[in-house]
């Protein structure tokens, strides 16, 4: 059988990277790599296949060294892109089954400490405790999607709490 027969007898999934280094005129070293695209770029970030050694003792033994290594890297290769194909239509169905209620975007957890500290700063306000409602603005540098909004509040706080501090 020749070489390129015995490749294909290999049966294996994706594509195969054989490079040849000429150590010196009597030794090679040969690296193999079977990547599989369907299998995610971390599961090619796979280390290749190495043997060395001089040619006529490569030739002897080159297939039957490569074969089993290759063909578990293979099986492994296309159960990883099945999986992560069959985990994809997973999370579109789940996605696109949801009633039309249930779509909006649930606030992540620094949206909600937004709102939460900006509730404690109005119900402050409403009690007019503008001082401790003043400290309780947050400061922009963590909320900088809202910086223009609580450099405003701090604004607004300041004047009436200093208004009722003269104002006694």
């Amino acid at each position: 059988m020749n070489f390129f027969e015995q490749i294909a007898a290999l049966d294996l999934q994706g594509d195969l990277n054989i490079v040849i280094n000429t150590m010196d005129k009597d030794n090679l070293k040969i690296s193999i790599h079977l990547k599989n695209k369907d299998a995610g770029s971390k599961a090619n970030a796979l280390i290749p296949l190495t043997m060395s050694g001089k040619p006529g003792e490569i030739d002897g033994s080159f297939f039957t060294s490569i074969s089993g290594p290759l063909k578990e890297t293979s099986g492994l290769l296309v159960n990883l892109a099945a999986y992560q194909k069959a985990q994809d239509e997973l999370k579109k169905q789940s996605s696109g089954s949801k009633p039309k209620g249930e779509e909006k975007k649930q606030p992540n957890d620094k949206d909600k400490k937004y709102e939460d500290a900006m509730k404690a700063v109005e119900d402050l306000e409403a009690q007019g405790k503008f001082r401790e409602a003043y400290a309780k603005v947050p400061q922009p540098a963590a909320f900088p999607e809202h910086e223009a909004e609580l450099t405003e509040k701090k604004g607004e706080l300041l004047k009436r709490f200093a208004a009722d501090m003269f104002a006694a």
